[in-house]
């Protein structure tokens, strides 16, 4: 397994500072009253102590497709989505800096006349000088294969944990802590599942899914309050990348994989009958599935098969009694 030293930056939720153009990057607007309005003419009862005028969000798509949600609040512009894949049509790789992520991707909203923007507001964007509110890092372990890749995906959820936080599986990969709504929560899944469930297998490069199909991705959700404890809130506290490494390694240093050595041995046995036999042999329970005749007769051909004494194993169990 090699694992990508770099944590790189998926899906941002931020405000950004900049002049919009309504009429291109809303989906109209939403009028909020105390009154009740019987007809049209009645509109001209409305007035701003009695009303109020929120736009809508609109979803913008890249030039392969990919999507991103703008919300036009005429001061700022809100943004909510994967700006990586936005970017590059796709994010089995992807960038460590999130400012530089977002540089670019504000300079592509410029150039397809979506926003504008001052030097003043444009040196605040490079500078950090604006809050984010969602975050999601990711870690990608690469594999030799697919087969170890889901081998090590398949352990995870079937013996790790993280400690305070619950795990609940799906069918590629699983989840810690994934019911917070406020703090972070963990998911591990394989990246080429992912891609052919979402029927993007044939839209990225063969060289690219090759590597999807060898990893299997940890990515770790950080919300607003945790952003705030954290000390992550602002664009231009995620700078010291050095910081987050560090900060990084310790969360997802946190999984425990107990006994993973024990059952990557039974695994890599391929007989389902003769995996079975030896966990039975192992928890002490054999002679309630096998008759005495049956059990010498596996045990040796297990001894002969595998090089596995289970013996021996009866031996070093009696001892730890």
């Amino acid at each position: 397994m090699k694992k990508n030293n770099n944590y790189e930056i998926d899906w941002i939720d931020f405000d950004l500072f900049v002049d919009g153009n309504a009429e291109k990057i809303t989906e109209g607007s939403i009028l909020y009253t105390t009154l009740h309005l019987d007809t049209v003419d009645d509109v001209y009862k409305l007035s701003d102590q009695n009303c109020q005028i929120k736009f809508k969000p609109k979803i913008i798509s890249s030039d392969k497709g990919k999507t991103v949600t703008l919300t036009y609040k005429k001061d700022y512009i809100h943004v909510s989505g994967n700006i990586y894949k936005w970017l590059k049509s796709q994010n089995v790789t992807g960038e460590k800096n999130l400012l530089n992520l977002i540089v670019e991707f504000v300079n592509v909203l410029k150039s397809k006349d979506l926003i504008s923007f001052s030097e003043e507001q444009f040196k605040n964007i490079k500078n950090g000088n604006f809050r984010v509110y969602r975050v999601d890092v990711k870690l990608d372990y690469i594999f030799a294969s697919k087969q170890d890749a889901l081998r090590y995906l398949n352990n995870v959820q079937m013996l790790g944990y993280f400690p305070y936080k619950a795990k609940q599986l799906y069918k590629n990969g699983c989840y810690f802590g994934m019911s917070s709504k406020t703090r972070w929560s963990l998911k591990y899944y394989h990246k080429g599942n992912e891609l052919r469930e979402k029927n993007q297998r044939f839209s990225i490069e063969p060289k690219i899914y090759e590597i999807a199909e060898r990893m299997v991705r940890a990515e770790c959700k950080i919300l607003n309050a945790q952003l705030k404890d954290w000390n992550l809130m602002y664009a231009s506290q995620w700078n010291d990348l050095e910081k987050i490494r560090r900060m990084f390694d310790d969360v997802f240093s946190k999984l425990k994989l107990p006994n993973v050595d024990k059952r990557n041995n039974i695994l890599d046995i391929e007989n389902k009958s003769d995996r079975k036999f030896i966990t039975l042999y192992e928890e002490g329970c054999i002679s309630d599935y096998y008759s005495r005749t049956m059990i010498h007769l596996k045990k040796k051909k297990i001894l002969n098969e595998y090089g596995i004494d289970l013996n021996i194993k009866n031996e070093q169990r009696k001892l730890l009694k």
